[in-house]
């Protein structure tokens, strides 16, 4: 293929601006395909490139900084993390696609719809063949019991900011979590 390099390699501003001169079509990108992610170094990005970027199907991964930066799914100052999220992606790469997506449509969405379009994206990726999957090869196990409340709160001015604060069970949401989450957000109506 015409943009294939090394699956970490970052592409430069001239490449992605010759993608989008190419007029590659949307199914050229994501699960399925040479480009399941892009790597774009922000050097030298311009705003131009934000319109053609986000409108990608895949997870956009930025390095450095520029102006570009905003169409990026994620920003990483350079390239140390960026072998452990490709690989997350290229192994659940249905997923990821669905999780970049629900993301970019959401912002601004008031909180009820948002989270209406949240459980329509989680429905997309249970029925998926990644889920299944790891469902299928899922041992079961019990939640290691963790010190001091299960979520931390914030509220300045207006916001609240919820952080989950299970790091040894990666965060699952069991009983107690779930019992949390739902006396914060009945707290925030």
């Amino acid at each position: 293929m015409l943009w294939s390099k090394s699956m970490i390699n970052p592409f430069s501003s001239n490449e992605i601006n010759a993608m989008q001169a190419a007029s590659m079509p949307l199914d050229a990108f994501g699960p399925g395909t040479d480009l399941p992610y892009l790597i774009l170094d922000l050097t030298d990005t311009d705003e131009s490139l934000c319109d053609w970027l986000s409108s990608r199907p895949c997870p956009v991964i930025g390095i450095g900084s520029g102006s570009a930066a905003p169409a990026c799914d994620t920003v990483l100052k350079d390239t140390s993390k960026l072998e452990t999220i490709t690989q997350n992606i290229r192994s659940a790469p249905i997923a990821s696609m669905v999780l970049v997506q629900h993301l970019r449509a959401i912002e601004g969405l008031p909180m009820d719809k948002a989270l209406t379009a949240e459980s329509l994206a989680y429905a997309a990726v249970q029925q998926g063949p990644e889920f299944k999957a790891w469902l299928n090869s899922y041992a079961g196990g019990k939640l290691v019991p963790e010190n001091g409340p299960p979520l931390l709160t914030e509220i300045a001015d207006d916001r609240l900011s919820i952080r989950f604060n299970r790091p040894k069970n990666y965060n699952a949401i069991g009983v107690e979590m779930r019992d949390a989450v739902c006396e914060v957000l009945d707290m925030a109506e």
